[in-house]
């Protein structure tokens, strides 16, 4: 439900479809940063060594991934060659030296896909190809099965061999300044599978000087990072790729996106629905224009981590509090930015908030008349790291079919639960009340009694089912590996019942929650002006 891929060096569309069929997935919405599909304007994209003399010299720790930084083997130096200010590398006989420009964070990070390619003002001094070396190194994504980085490179003169997940290509140098093209989408295409889902990360410039050779040097004067595809272009091409990827893996991928630079965060799910136009001339820019946005096109979105604004502070147990019903009141005025979705689920929680935090603004939010479908997930950056073992929940959605609009009515609907992926791989779970199913707003009045029918097939183990209402405990049972049915009975209270099944493990994570049974007397005062989401009825 929210993962991120192919403009990530750590993950990528492969990555994810990779897991999926392992874990026994149908599939995986492709959720990346619409600011990274879409133009990064950065100074990193390019930079000449006679304007930028001071950084290069200097290399402040909070700005070293604009420049160079040499390692040992190496010399760095600035000075003149041929009438050009330049960065001078000098390679020791018998050591192997480098300099690296770094996609450091994810500030330069960008996928193949986007057809990029970089430009370098090269130019070697004493250099003879029998007994010296000059590899340029790009780094690229971490691939399946192995998650190995994958290389590409080019080289000239005397190169050591590099194993199989690097694809070397010739380089021809000349003893003058050369301006060279090097076009990493194209010579990407064929050395894996997928290749331009490649993603650059980080280009290393490697000197080799055979042992009793002598030295030389490779002068460097301008780097320039380009790319011709972006925004919904881009975003189109990654569509098609998916579709390509999940066909190949048996799985089903859908690139959705997320807004990250207009307010909260939301996930946009819906086919029809474009990127957002940054760049437009004269663009507004602000939460309310992302919600005119999804809204124009009638989009399916959701509400992203409620509480990451806060996820650096110590807070204690007051604080927090004051802290859920401060974004209770915000999240309610706003109404969710008239999201369908909300986030609510990490078996570990996030932000410092646990799960049973993120339910109580969830709940309450309900029991004012905002009906969210709430879902698990990871947030997923990497591809080699927290899939088995990590803060993971995945959605099982009861939807028609896999087409993409069916999977968007279920989650209008709220019939989805969250549960563990390994754990719960081969469980089942059904919840119904008055013949309603899981999602359901049911109208009755206050005192009137329900009955909710609740069955479930457990996976090896131990572990406690809990149903309740808001923080109400209506059930509590120990139960083992098997098939167990029974029935909840209960009276309505509140304006807003929100009965919801929990399941934890014996060590107290939860591994699996559900979407509500709403239970509502509309005629309260509290509801009695809201219009109910007929959806839902």
């Amino acid at each position: 439900m929210h993962t991120h891929s192919t403009h990530e060096n750590a993950s990528s569309m492969r990555g994810i479809a990779y897991w999926c069929r392992k874990l026994g997935l149908d599939g995986s919405f492709i959720t990346d940063h619409d600011t990274r599909i879409g133009i990064l304007k950065n100074a990193a994209n390019f930079y000449d060594v006679s304007l930028s003399k001071k950084l290069i010299t200097e290399l402040p720790e909070e700005n070293h991934w604009l420049g160079w930084t040499g390692t040992e083997g190496s010399d760095v130096s600035i000075g003149n060659v041929l009438g050009k200010d330049a960065m001078l590398l000098k390679a020791i006989p018998g050591a192997v030296g480098s300099a690296f420009f770094s996609a450091q964070g994810k500030r330069q990070q960008v996928t193949l896909m986007a057809q990029v390619s970089i430009n370098l003002d090269f130019c070697p001094i004493d250099f003879n190809p029998l007994v010296h070396g000059i590899m340029l190194d790009i780094s690229m994504s971490e691939r399946p099965p192995d998650f190995e980085t994958a290389h590409l490179c080019y080289a000239a003169g005397l190169c050591p061999s590099m194993p199989d997940n690097y694809h070397v290509r010739p380089m021809d140098l000349k003893p003058i300044w050369q301006n060279i093209e090097f076009r990493l989408t194209e010579d990407a295409l064929g050395f894996t599978d997928f290749g331009d889902e490649n993603c650059f990360s980080l280009l290393t410039i490697k000197l080799f000087c055979r042992e009793g050779a002598k030295p030389f040097s490779l002068a460097h004067s301008r780097f320039k990072l380009a790319r011709t595809l972006w925004a919904q272009d881009l975003l189109e091409r990654q569509k098609e790729y998916a579709k390509s990827i999940g066909s190949y893996y048996g799985i089903i991928l859908y690139a959705a996106n997320e807004i990250s630079s207009l307010g909260q965060h939301k996930i946009s799910y819906s086919e029809s629905t474009p990127l957002v136009d940054y760049h437009r001339e004269n663009y507004p820019t602000g939460a309310s224009h992302a919600i005119n946005h999804l809204k124009h096109y009638d989009g399916i979105y959701s509400y992203c981590h409620m509480f990451d604004a806060f996820k650096r502070e110590n807070l204690d147990e007051k604080q927090r509090r004051e802290i859920m019903e401060s974004r209770f009141k915000e999240m309610l005025e706003s109404r969710c930015d008239g999201a369908y979705l909300l986030e609510t689920g990490y078996p570990e929680g996030r932000a410092g908030f646990s799960i049973n935090e993120h339910m109580y603004v969830w709940d309450k939010l309900a029991l004012n008349g905002v009906f969210l479908t709430g879902y698990g997930n990871n947030d997923s950056h990497s591809c080699h790291v927290g899939w088995v073992k990590g803060n993971n929940f995945c959605a099982h959605i009861f939807a028609d079919s896999v087409e993409r609009n069916s999977l968007l009515t279920a989650f209008k609907k709220g019939r989805l639960y969250s549960a563990d992926p390994v754990i719960w791989r081969d469980a089942e779970f059904h919840m119904e009340c008055m013949g309603k199913d899981m999602g359901s707003i049911i109208a009755l009045k206050q005192g009137d009694k329900f009955n909710v029918n609740i069955k479930i097939s457990l996976p090896a183990g131990q572990y406690t089912l809990k149903v309740s209402s808001h923080e109400i405990l209506l059930r509590e049972e120990v139960l083992k590996h098997g098939i167990h049915e029974f029935n909840i009975e209960g009276i309505v209270k509140k304006p807003v019942e929100a009965v919801r099944v929990m399941i934890y493990n014996m060590d107290g994570r939860c591994i699996m929650f559900s979407n509500p049974i709403y239970l509502v007397c509309s005629t309260h005062v509290k509801l009695s002006k809201i219009e109910l989401p007929p959806y839902r009825l």
